[in-house]
């Protein structure tokens, strides 16, 4: 007996416009209210909460997750980015990234990962290079000639180094080494 919809999971009242990630034994979804640790084999769910009760609202910001290196990064649209680990059921802050000391902006509405396994993220301010190996951000705001990319857009890098982004009224690509931090004049 394989769930086909999770929705109609008799454990899950319902999952609304969940987005998920594929691992080896295990898909993560999470939806407005819950991260949720499906195991199709064992066919189990397990619904996810913060061991931090004050982030327990967080879930409608999350945009994107992403596994990296035995952890996930959750990109939200209102407290910046974390680094988590799940277990027993819960999910452990690592690490908090937030504006002004890390991010140009805590909206993050978007990520991407590209080749070399660094992430682009889509702010409210511009965009931002985060490598998680390293921990080195580098900022890239507006003045750089970078459209507003408000809208739930994560810029698409190709393994050539051109990035792109489309928003409502334009279409924006440059190359990631024609790219300055913010202050720097930019070749864009």
């Amino acid at each position: 007996n394989r769930f086909t919809d999770l929705r109609l999971h008799p454990e899950i009242d319902f999952i609304d416009s969940p987005s998920a990630i594929w691992e080896n034994d295990r898909i993560l979804l999470h939806d407005e209210e819950y991260l949720y640790d499906w195991r199709p084999e064992q066919q189990t769910i397990e619904i996810l909460r913060f061991s931090e009760p004050h982030y327990s609202n967080m879930f409608k910001s999350i945009r994107r997750i992403f596994p990296y290196r035995g952890h996930y990064y959750l990109f939200c649209a209102i407290q910046g980015v974390f680094k988590v680990s799940i277990q027993e059921g819960a999910i452990y802050t690592q690490e908090h990234l937030t504006a002004p000391v890390k991010l140009l902006s805590n909206n993050v509405y978007n990520a991407t990962m590209d080749r070399d396994s660094v992430f682009w993220l889509a702010t409210g301010l511009g965009i931002v290079r985060f490598d998680p190996s390293t921990h080195t951000v580098i900022n890239y705001s507006y003045e750089q000639n970078l459209p507003n990319l408000y809208q739930d857009r994560a810029p698409r890098i190709n393994d050539s180094g051109y990035f792109a982004f489309n928003t409502s009224e334009q279409f924006i690509w440059a190359r990631k080494k024609d790219l300055s931090p913010t202050g720097i004049p930019s070749n864009i």
